[in-house]
């Protein structure tokens, strides 16, 4: 039975080449159980979606699955509903965030979809794949919903989530070449889940959806052993470790941390390598041995500087705790990005001021080389958030399932999110551009040049009546030899 899981990509503002690590282990899963599996990385092809539609036509996989975000839901969606008018024969099956929270509505809603593997897939994904291969049908399970030959939805009870992550095998890599080629970093984890239940994020919602712990992490052996196998097949590349919550929770977790590093230092790994934090994590000792063993730059979720959005969020954390954060980052001359979300369902004009005003007490830090202040427009609400579930109490959604939105009872924050809109997705970019096109033009000047010596250079070396015709501006005769 061939497997091809996709993430199709249909979405804007993809920022770099990245591989995706919940693809990557669902297909190692896969094939340690026997099944003929690919992956396809639509943001690595970089395909339109007539190119990506015509690839998926051509392949007929047995079994397609996508792995689903809320924003490219709809236009991948409607793409696969018209390659099944157009003749894919492919059984269809969604997994994510977005499914696991819609499931009801995709199956009765979207015949193009045959199941959905809820939460944390591996397991649930080999079972459905077993189950199809052997001609029967899903029932009873764990962690599937499924349409029926009749036509009725059926949802299984969740699966618990795996306790031992050791077990598991490590991701498959199948795009790292080419997304190194392109500039991207090795991408690790070294935990699942998070312990955290921010009121904006429903990261937190959906590990707690399945019984057992939501933040586990491996083994300080298994992740240094599959880092060392990596950084061996591709010496001298960085490495972004893509953990929801790198450090874990109260004393333990920060022992476990200091523990990788040690075991890092004690192999004289030299690798650098990247972290997203919560700044209440982001202590001097601990982090001073992060940096020993290689750590470089942290992603820290600042997101407000309004005590009261702080607490709206449900962060546990005070604007102190933020600023202390930033701080010992700096003095320990590791690079950083802040990030803040400026809008929210429950912004007041106090808090703009206030991020504002932290944005301006912060510029000191933020604005030194090599340290970004990443802002977010506006928090966006998921189904499965407590954002999400407040809203629809208060009958303040907006939009649809696949689509949610939110009105902003302020008319003075509404504007003022116009205006910041308008600034970080037009204008910013837009001058942006403008400040790189000398380099872009200059680049451009010295490649023309480059082709037009090289082409003289071939008149030069080939007599007039023999030299072949050249068409555009081909480097060199050699090309034209075949």
């Amino acid at each position: 039975m061939d497997v091809l899981l996709v993430d199709p990509a249909l979405r804007r503002g993809v920022p770099e080449p990245y591989e995706n690590l919940g693809v990557a282990s669902l297909a190692a899963a896969a094939r340690r159980g026997g099944f003929h599996t690919h992956t396809l990385l639509n943001h690595v092809e970089g395909w339109s979606r007539r190119r990506l539609g015509r690839e998926l036509l051509e392949r007929q996989p047995a079994v397609l699955g996508l792995s689903l975000l809320s924003f490219p839901a709809r236009p991948t969606l409607d793409l696969v509903r018209d390659l099944k008018q157009a003749g894919l024969r492919s059984r269809v099956v969604a997994g994510g965030h977005f499914p696991t929270f819609n499931d009801g509505r995709l199956l009765a809603e979207r015949p193009e979809i045959d199941a959905v593997v809820r939460g944390e897939g591996d397991l649930s994904l080999v079972a459905l794949l077993q189950a199809w291969r052997e001609g029967r049908d899903p029932v009873g399970v764990a962690g599937v919903s499924w349409r029926s030959p009749e036509g009725t939805i059926q949802v299984n009870p969740m699966r618990s989530l795996v306790e031992d992550l050791d077990t598991m095998p490590w991701p498959v890599r199948d795009h790292t070449d080419r997304i190194i080629r392109a500039g991207g970093t090795l991408n690790l984890v070294r935990s699942r889940g998070c312990f955290a239940n921010c009121a904006f994020c429903s990261i937190g919602s959906f590990y707690r959806m399945q019984k057992g712990p939501a933040w586990r992490q491996r083994s300080v052996a298994d992740v240094v052993a599959e880092m060392e196998s990596l950084t061996r097949r591709w010496p001298g590349v960085p490495v972004k470790f893509y953990d929801d919550q790198f450090i874990g929770p109260g004393r333990r977790g920060r022992e476990d941390a200091r523990a990788f590093a040690e075991a890092l230092i004690t192999r004289g790994s030299n690798v650098p390598f990247s972290i997203f934090a919560r700044a209440d994590t982001v202590e001097p000792e601990l982090f001073r041995v992060l940096k020993a063993a290689g750590l470089r730059s942290v992603f820290v979720g600042i997101e407000s500087g309004s005590q009261r959005e702080l607490d709206e969020f449900n962060k546990h954390t005070t604007v102190e705790d933020n600023l202390a954060a930033l701080k010992v980052l700096q003095g320990l001359d590791i690079r950083f990005q802040m990030g803040l979300i400026f809008f929210d369902p429950y912004t007041q004009m106090d808090d703009v001021q206030a991020n504002m005003d932290f944005i301006r007490r912060t510029r000191p830090l933020w604005s030194t080389p090599g340290n970004v202040l990443s802002v977010e427009n506006r928090a966006i609400v998921y189904k499965g958030t407590p954002f999400y579930e407040r809203l629809k109490a208060e009958d303040r959604l907006k939009g649809d399932w696949m689509e949610v939105d939110y009105s902003l009872p302020d008319r003075g924050v509404r504007i003022l999110m116009k205006i910041s809109h308008l600034y970080l997705n037009t204008l910013l970019p837009a001058v942006s551009l403008v400040r790189r096109l000398p380099d872009r033009l200059r680049r451009l000047g010295r490649n023309l040049h480059s082709l037009l010596t090289r082409q003289t250079r071939a008149s030069e070396r080939w007599p007039v009546s023999t030299r072949p015709k050249v068409r555009g501006t081909s480097p060199t005769p050699e090309v034209h030899k075949n």
